[in-house]
């Protein structure tokens, strides 16, 4: 019995598919691969393969998956046989009764489980892509809730900020790049006015922000009627805060001082005030 069973492996061998290493997937988005990957030397006859010498070895067809160039998941696979030491590209299929076949008549270890299996160090190396989406999940996760938290902080310290402050500071925003460029001399006294008026609730870069997005989307036109609830005295307050900036690189240009006429009308200052400031923050020409 233990004989025709033999003879019976050594008549399918022959018969076994010769298979290639499969790689499927999107590019270098998402996708699959095979991989042979060298078991041990069998003794199966090379010339049930049409070898006339040479060695049949057993392959793991393993099966990786990955996202991004990155492994995320390893699978064992399936065993093959392969006559040119699982090198190749190419194998020949073994189904899990003919490997059990093989083992009992000595051509294959009888150590090996008849399904190939991972060892813990393998499996952690194909899934190391995981961890890394993991950390960087995290990681972003992390910045989101603190930029949550921030946002909130600012929120609640604008909600109890004088009015008369935050109008000053969206004309001092406005007109820091109202004529193409922003100063570090506007930036840092908008600062200054900031702390001084409203905490260290902003920091240098979100000036610098809000002063770029500020020059880049609004206009003379978001001005008109800016703050009918201030009083005289905050309506004052508000225009020479903007003259400061616009008065911080040294000189007024004249698209500065456009928007500073329009603001001071706007609010009901009168020409007499607004010529006086002009003057105080002018530089007397030599």
């Amino acid at each position: 019995m233990r004989f025709l069973s033999a003879l019976l492996f050594i008549f399918t061998l022959p018969l076994l598919s010769v298979t290639n290493a499969e790689a499927r997937g999107f590019g270098v988005i998402a996708g699959s691969s095979q991989n042979l990957e060298y078991v041990e030397d069998s003794s199966i006859p090379p010339a049930e393969f049409g070898r006339s010498s040479g060695v049949i070895s057993v392959c793991r067809v393993s099966k990786s998956y990955h996202l991004f160039f990155l492994s995320i998941w390893k699978e064992a696979g399936h065993y093959g046989l392969s006559d040119a030491g699982c090198t190749g590209e190419s194998y020949y299929t073994i189904s899990r009764s003919e490997f059990q076949q093989a083992q009992r008549d000595n051509q294959i270890s009888k150590d090996l489980p008849s399904r190939p299996t991972l060892t813990f160090l393998e499996l952690l190396m194909g899934s190391y892509g995981l961890f890394v989406f993991l950390a960087l999940g995290l990681y972003l996760l992390n910045r989101y809730k603190k930029q949550q938290l921030k946002d909130k902080e600012l929120q609640q310290s604008m909600d109890q900020a004088d009015p008369a402050d935050l109008k000053a500071l969206g004309a001092m925003t406005y007109i820091a790049g109202v004529d193409g460029k922003i100063d570090a001399d506007e930036i840092a006294l908008i600062h200054r006015i900031c702390r001084e008026n409203l905490g260290d609730i902003f920091d240098t870069d979100l000036i610098t922000q809000v002063c770029n997005d500020a020059a880049a989307s609004l206009t003379h036109e978001h001005f008109k009627d800016y703050a009918p609830d201030l009083t005289p005295e905050q309506h004052l307050k508000v225009l020479k805060s903007a003259f400061q900036v616009a008065s911080a690189d040294g000189e007024i240009s004249d698209k500065e001082r456009d928007f500073l006429e329009i603001l001071s009308a706007d609010m009901g200052i009168s020409t007499e005030v607004f010529d006086t400031l002009l003057a105080e923050n002018s530089t007397p020409e030599a």
